[in-house]
């Protein structure tokens, strides 16, 4: 909120029962002024440099030859510039850098037993949650100069800190159907350039919520691109948490339990409340940062909830063993749209860094080659180096030279791969990752596949909704993992719903000129010849194929179209069985458009590449 006065309808409905919340999941409360008083008065700065110096000297230890001691204050003082001081390079390349920080820590030289060594300085304990320090504070005041002179001052309704350092802030409405987007709005606005953009380098989680409403984002991202977060959540525990009784001296810092007690009498558990406990529960807000956010093109991007419950799904089924030693695999199935390639990438990642996989190798396979380029250069954008098989020489190459940690390739090579032998350098700690699992999987490339990679841990990805007929196969990956619906999607408001409607084109054909043609197409053949083309012209296949069926098709469509979309700015798409029958609408289209302007569609042709399996009936 950018006022002095903070409105009393937002503090009622949504700041107080978030703060309250936060403290009964283990934030310690900070009143405003002693924030302000942690940063003694500088107003630009956004870190708690105190907390920090405090967390990093007591979490971080130099051990050596059997010797452990504290790492030096000059060493804390230099982890904390590094943090602190990093060049403004834009908000989403400077906050990379400082995630990266936060991940991975920073190595300063220790000298112990007369030895000096790099150590890292680790800025948060991932792994133990409960080593970090946890706080929460409302109002919190930043300033900058603007380049015209004015001074920017907003005030972030409730901020959380780790070890100091802001990780989440929430932007808190009053209740209305407009509010969450002008929430919205005022992260997007606080982010430009002329306001704090500082803020935005370390928070990694945003909310902007009115009680009822709650949508999450990381840093820069769009408007329409903010999500609910919709965790399967039990009220029961949330309710629990809620009945907590806090410490009688973290009570008293709060004024507003003086001035407003009745506020949190008779609570009702909101959305607020199941997005606050989805998504910024202390282990959670850790677990969400670390694994969870990926850089992908220049674009900072955060889960949603599927894929979140998928990877944490692949994981534990992966973690089970058979008799054999193997791991279990099976099929993550989410609708299109709902952002299966990032889902991958960020199951990578948590099989990497998952301390009970030791040395994980990953395979990630598909049957099209715009689909590996797509997958492999996704991985590249987001940090991860894959190693393309440009054939089944190099790939049986990269699988047994060892050194490539992600590989992918299309399924087709397996077969060039074995053509000398078995494959070596693989065993269970090697994960398969099979995009569009659907399609071309359960054939003799498949076969080839898991012929060449035994031992192997598989994983499938698809979009496509599972009929019967393919489900026994989609099963032979090990059973389903997670199911992310279209009706799902659709309710999340991912994807837009596809509403169905049945035409029927009639088709008169004039009889006495058809039997004119055949008996003049026939002369001079016997009577079972004459039978024979019969039954061929009366095919279905044919009669597709027939002009005036498409005539009428192309007229009724672009009827359709122009009555309902016309003027809109929607564009629509026509399936066409044979690349001659897309030319020929496209002909028809244009001629019914000169013939009558009122249905005049622009249209264009988009013809697969050969590999496309034509005349495939399966």
């Amino acid at each position: 909120m950018n006022s002095e006065t903070p409105d009393t309808l937002e503090r009622l409905v949504s700041q107080i029962p978030a703060v309250d919340l936060l403290m009964k999941l283990g934030f310690n409360y900070l009143p405003p002024a002693e924030a302000r008083a942690l940063r003694n008065g500088r107003m630009g700065e956004v870190l708690l440099e105190p907390i920090l110096r405090e967390h990093l000297a007591a979490m971080n230890r130099v051990s050596w030859k059997g010797v452990e001691r504290p790492f030096t204050g000059e060493a804390i003082e230099e982890g904390i510039a590094a943090l602190r001081d990093l060049p403004d390079e834009g908000v989403i390349q400077t906050s990379e850098k400082v995630f990266d920080l936060l991940s991975l820590g920073k190595s300063f030289p220790q000298t112990i037993g007369g030895d000096t060594r790099g150590f890292t300085l680790r800025y948060v304990d991932w792994e133990c949650p409960e080593r970090n320090i946890f706080h929460v504070t409302e109002e919190y005041a930043l300033a900058r100069t603007r380049p015209d002179g004015r001074m920017s001052q907003p005030r972030l309704d409730v901020t959380l800190f780790v070890n100091g350092i802001p990780f989440a802030v929430l932007e808190c409405k009053k209740r209305g159907p407009k509010t969450v987007a002008e929430a919205i709005g005022d992260f997007r606005e606080y982010q430009r350039d002329e306001e704090i953009p500082k803020l935005f380098w370390y928070a990694q989680i945003l909310l902007a919520t009115n009680g009822e409403e709650t949508k999450y984002a990381t840093a820069r991202t769009p408007a329409e691109f903010w999500a609910r977060w919709r965790e399967a959540i039990p009220d029961e525990e949330i309710f629990t948490v809620l009945q907590r009784l806090l410490d009688p001296v973290e009570q008293a810092k709060m004024h507003w339990r003086r001035e407003e007690p009745c506020v949190l009498q008779e609570r009702t558990i909101t959305e607020q409340d199941r997005a606050i406990y989805g998504l910024l529960r202390p282990a959670r807000l850790l677990e969400l940062v670390r694994g969870f956010i990926i850089y992908d093109a220049g674009v900072k991007k955060i889960a949603r909830h599927q894929q979140y419950g998928a990877v944490k799904r692949a994981v534990s089924r992966v973690l089970e063993r058979g008799p054999d030693g193997s791991r279990n695999g099976g099929l993550i199935w989410h609708t299109q749209g709902s952002g299966k390639s990032l889902t991958m990438v960020m199951l990578a990642k948590a099989l990497v860094m998952h301390p009970a996989i030791p040395t994980p190798r990953l395979l990630l396979v598909t049957d099209r080659v715009e689909l590996d380029k797509q997958i492999a250069d996704t991985f590249r954008f987001c940090g991860h180096e894959p190693q393309r098989a440009r054939d089944g020489k190099h790939l049986r190459e990269l699988i047994e030279g060892g050194k490539a940690g992600v590989i992918t390739t299309i399924i087709n090579k397996f077969e060039a791969a074995l053509k000398a032998g078995p494959l070596t350098g693989v065993d269970h700690n090697t994960f398969v990752l099979v995009d569009e699992a659907h399609r071309s999987h359960f054939g003799a490339f498949h076969a080839l596949m898991k012929k060449a990679l035994k031992g192997c841990c598989y994983i499938g990805f698809t979009g496509t909704p599972v009929v019967k007929a393919s489900r026994s196969n989609l099963e032979s990956f090990g059973g389903f993992i997670h199911q992310y619906t279209l009706d799902a999607a659709v309710d999340d408001k991912t994807v837009v719903p596809l509403l169905y409607e049945g035409r029927h084109v009639e088709q008169d054909v004039d009889e006495k000129q058809m039997d004119l043609w055949f008996d003049r197409y026939t002369q001079g053949m016997t009577t079972d010849q004459r039978g024979d083309f019969k039954k061929k012209f009366a095919s279905a296949n044919h009669l597709n194929r027939s002009d005036n069926r498409l005539k009428m098709i192309a007229y009724d469509v672009a009827a359709h179209f122009v009555r309902n979309f016309g003027n809109q700015g929607c564009k629509g798409q026509l399936v066409a069985p044979r690349k001659d029958i897309a030319l020929r609408y496209k002909e028809l289209f244009d001629e019914i458009g000169r013939i009558d302007p009122s249905l005049k569609v622009t249209t264009e042709v988009l013809i697969s590449g050969p590999a496309a399996r034509e005349e495939d009936e399966e």
